[in-house]
């Protein structure tokens, strides 16, 4: 029992090392603290966020780019509304040792999310790059 115990261990721990030059498989996860928007009402009026939840995943290998996903709802403020935001990533996570430093950008789609709403907007396209240190 305790060799089976030993064997899984050490199974997990060069599956998931802390140094990406001995890592058979990286892994992140996170949530959103903030989501900007740039555009107007019909009225006039700035479109401003009123907080956003969601979540985003990326799974790579080693020398690889890596894919991910994000999903995130973003509130808008003095509305009903909702903007929802489907976006998939391509990443590369640059070989520094005891530094994880990431790039990426992707490309996806978002959409107003309303009771009523539905029929008169379509999907938007969305895009972004980011960095990540860890």
């Amino acid at each position: 029992m305790k060799r089976n115990i030993l064997i899984a261990f050490a199974a997990s721990s060069l599956l998931f090392y802390s140094t990406q030059a001995f890592a058979l498989l990286n892994f992140s996860a996170g949530i959103p603290f903030s989501h900007t928007i740039t555009g107007k009402w019909s009225d006039g009026a700035e479109v401003k966020t009123d907080g956003v939840s969601g979540m985003f995943i990326q799974v790579g290998v080693p020398i690889f780019p890596g894919v991910g996903m994000d999903s995130y709802k973003t509130k808008l403020k003095d509305s009903t509304a909702e903007l929802a935001t489907m976006i998939y990533n391509l990443y590369y996570l640059l070989p520094i040792p005891i530094i994880n430093l990431t790039i990426g950008a992707g490309v996806g789609s978002t959409e107003l999310q309303c009771s009523g709403c539905a029929a008169a907007f379509d999907k938007g396209s969305a895009s972004q790059w980011y960095a990540s240190f860890g």
